[in-house]
């Protein structure tokens, strides 16, 4: 075999084995990003995947148990609306129509586990009102 030969090879084996780590961290990190309605349509295809769903708070809905560190709340699109429950300390900013994403598994039940929530803060990223002058 030439030296030619052996580097080509070592170079392929390289990039099959770089390919092979690329394949396998995307995969076990993606994760579907849907709204409340979408995740209901899907229905039980989406039971015990890990999954982002997106929608507004309903601030009538929360209920915080801090003897049990328990977070319960509501999320809507609009059209459809699911409950998600939280072990852990509740976030700043659980105000009604917030924008929430919450990331976690739907059992079988229809009741989503909620493993991290993001809290969308539109002041963040909102232009000050012009003012005259």
């Amino acid at each position: 075999m030439t030296k030619r030969a052996r580097i080509a090879i070592g170079v392929a084996v390289v990039f099959v084995a770089l390919g092979y780590l690329v394949f396998t961290g995307i995969s076990r990190s993606a994760t579907y990003y849907v709204t409340v309605s979408e995740l209901r349509a899907k229905g039980a295809a989406m039971v015990d995947r890990p999954v982002r769903v997106t929608g507004k708070l309903d601030g009538s809905s929360v209920k915080w148990d801090s003897s049990q560190i328990l977070l319960t709340f509501d999320l809507s699109d609009g059209q459809n609306r699911m409950t998600a429950t939280y072990h852990g300390v509740k976030p700043d900013g659980m105000d009604d129509g917030r924008d929430i994403v919450v990331e976690g598994k739907l059992d079988q039940k229809g009741a989503f586990e909620v493993k991290n929530i993001l809290v969308k803060c539109p002041s963040k990223y909102e232009s000050k009102p012009a003012t005259g002058g």
